[in-house]
């Protein structure tokens, strides 16, 4: 696999991702290394011993990107592995898609925030939503659109195609 990462997502196989650190305080954004698989790594140096740090991951791909919430620890407790292992094994299902009129949302959790853009970035649609909804896509022109589906896990980025 080199420096791909392969994954299953509504049945499609994922690859040519890539990983980012996200610092949250003084935000920025460092490349991650891939390690093999879903493995990525990066070292975080110059940190002082019982300071507080606050990273995500954003996770790039074609058609979408998938960020985790941030997550906190105390530099010298245990803080060198950043896991993200919940979120990456989220399960959701977006179909039909290409989508004619309803698109059917089977999602993991129970409480969600959907956002609908259009591909200028116009947001078209925010909702909140269960496992599973529907969204009327009917009203729309055919096109490329993307969905942003938010939970207590990060959040996560999908293409839809609109016939």
């Amino acid at each position: 696999m080199g420096n791909k990462l392969q994954r299953f997502l509504k049945n499609e196989i994922i690859t040519g991702v890539v990983a980012y650190l996200k610092k949250q305080t003084q935000f920025t954004e460092t490349s991650m290394t891939n390690v093999s698989g879903k493995k990525f790594t990066h070292t975080i140096t110059g940190q002082a011993i019982g300071s507080t740090i606050n990273y995500a991951v954003k996770f790039a791909y074609a058609g979408g990107l998938s960020v985790t919430n941030y997550f906190s620890y105390v530099v010298g407790d245990s803080c060198g592995i950043l896991g993200v292992e919940e979120f990456s094994k989220t399960k959701e299902a977006l179909y039909p898609n290409p989508v004619e009129a309803v698109l059917s949302l089977k999602l993991s959790e129970e409480k969600h925030t959907i956002t609908l853009y259009d591909f200028s970035g116009k947001k078209l649609v925010e909702k909140s939503v269960g496992k599973i909804s529907e969204l009327e896509m009917s009203n729309y022109p055919s096109g490329n659109y993307m969905i942003k589906i938010e939970n207590a896990k990060g959040t996560r980025s999908h293409k839809i195609i609109k016939n």
